[in-house]
């Protein structure tokens, strides 16, 4: 299982589903971001596909599996806007009633589920309402009350716990993680920022203080760079990390102003598909 770090709990858990007499047609994995959940249904693919049906991660099934290459394993992943589709859902849906090409069953992974668009997820109920016998769907989410209640309650819900500092510590050991990205990702307890280079850590940093310094209407611009999700949480995890130093020190109205929209930025970043440009937008007018 070193495939995945931590979870231990929900690893065996998941095991024990996937092995027993009553497999369930879908399970909800529902946790903070950046923390292996993704990970962790890839690794129930392998299990469920393994030829030694334990997940051994070196037969060809696990190995494909893993790369991503099997045919009876598929991740589906939000397009575009960053939403989730009909037409993929539909598509999904048609792969899953298939006859397995090469293993007992499929596995259908669907990652951020909460960004499927009102028409995928009515479609994708339909298809959990009437699931094919040999196909296992994995959701995963950081927000689950954007789910529709009625997929929720046809899916066994299993909760992730946050990393700890050591478990973080960990994979950007075996990574080959140092400086401050690695002090990013321990500080935030999450994987998301490990990938990110260190240029974009300084850029992020800069312009939170800059912010915080001297707010103008100049830097409206400045949202031009969020290219996606990733560099516009890396840039709110600054902005609130130096907002918290100037709390600490005095009360002002515009800072707790401040501190209450991100709050809010941040939860739209996680649940919706509105853009980082316009989430940070409205984040610098409550400066100006």
């Amino acid at each position: 299982m070193s495939y995945v770090v931590g979870h231990k709990r929900n690893l065996e858990l998941l095991k024990k589903i996937l092995t027993g007499p009553k497999r369930p047609h879908a399970l909800l994995f529902v946790g903070r971001e950046g923390i292996g959940k993704k990970r962790v249904a890839v690794l129930c693919g392998a299990m469920f596909l393994c030829e030694k049906r334990e997940g051994c991660l070196s037969c060809r099934h696990c190995k494909r599996v893993l790369e991503g290459v099997h045919p009876d394993f598929r991740l589906e992943t939000p397009k575009g806007k960053r939403a989730i589709l009909i037409d993929q859902i539909r598509d999904l849906k048609e792969w899953a009633f298939m006859v397995p090409m090469e293993g007992r069953g499929k596995v259908a992974v669907v990652d951020d589920a909460h960004l499927m668009n009102q028409q995928a997820a009515n479609a994708f109920l339909k298809t959990l309402e009437e699931p094919p016998e040999d196909t296992l769907f994995i959701l995963i989410t950081s927000e689950p009350s954007m789910l529709l209640p009625t997929i929720v309650s046809r899916c066994q819900t299993v909760r992730f716990s946050p990393l700890s500092r050591e478990e973080v510590e960990e994979v950007c050991e075996r990574e080959g993680v140092q400086g401050e990205i690695r002090k990013t990702c321990v500080e935030t307890g999450s994987l998301m920022f490990l990938s990110v280079k260190e240029e974009q850590i300084e850029r992020a940093r800069a312009l939170a203080n800059r912010i915080l310094q001297n707010p103008s209407l100049k830097m409206m611009g400045e949202g031009e760079a969020f290219r996606d999700q990733k560099s516009f949480m890396l840039f709110l995890f600054w902005l609130r990390r130096e907002l918290n130093k100037k709390l600490a020190k005095m009360n002002s109205g515009r800072l707790w102003e401040l501190h209450r929209r991100m709050k809010e930025v941040e939860r739209l970043a996680y649940s919706s598909n509105v853009s980082p440009r316009s989430l940070y937008d409205y984040l610098l007018m409550g400066m100006l």
